[in-house]
């Protein structure tokens, strides 16, 4: 019988789900705990830049996220007192990237892709609605990964 590591991550955010979406993909049994009973709903970690981009596509839920983001090919570089926005475009900004734009939508829509199958369904409410889910209920990952 093969060796499973088991592993735990603290934090559901952005970096703690991928990180357990990776790991139980590799094979480790993950836990994954959290100081909030629910996924937080609030507008944080909002562009997902190239190398998240690249990391979602070798996690194999890059098609998920583009299809529930806002793509932009430009990165502006604001300056309030001044009044000042400059815009450049993301490939010229980074001529090596492998993806030409920025995804932007909410690190709690990644994090329901993460763990619902790669599919919003679970997390949605009737009206169409993001609606929090507590963590205890979360489902299995393929028997791998628990919250």
């Amino acid at each position: 019988m093969p060796y499973a590591p088991k592993i735990i991550v603290v934090g559901v955010g952005r970096v703690g789900l991928l990180n357990a979406l990776g790991l139980a993909r590799a094979g480790a049994a993950v836990t994954v705990i959290d100081a909030d009973p629910v996924l937080n709903d609030s507008p944080r970690a909002m562009t997902h830049t190239d190398p998240t981009m690249q990391l979602m596509q070798r996690l194999g839920i890059l098609d998920a996220a583009e299809k529930i983001g806002i793509q932009h090919r430009h990165i502006n570089f604001v300056w309030p007192n001044d009044d000042l926005v400059i815009t450049i475009a993301t490939v010229k900004a980074e001529p090596n990237r492998v993806h030409p734009h920025n995804l932007q939508f909410g690190q709690e829509a990644l994090g329901a892709i993460a763990i619902w199958g790669w599919s919003l369904k679970a997390s949605l409410g009737p009206n169409g609605l993001w609606r929090p889910m507590p963590i205890t209920t979360l489902p299995n990952m393929a028997g791998r990964m628990s919250i």
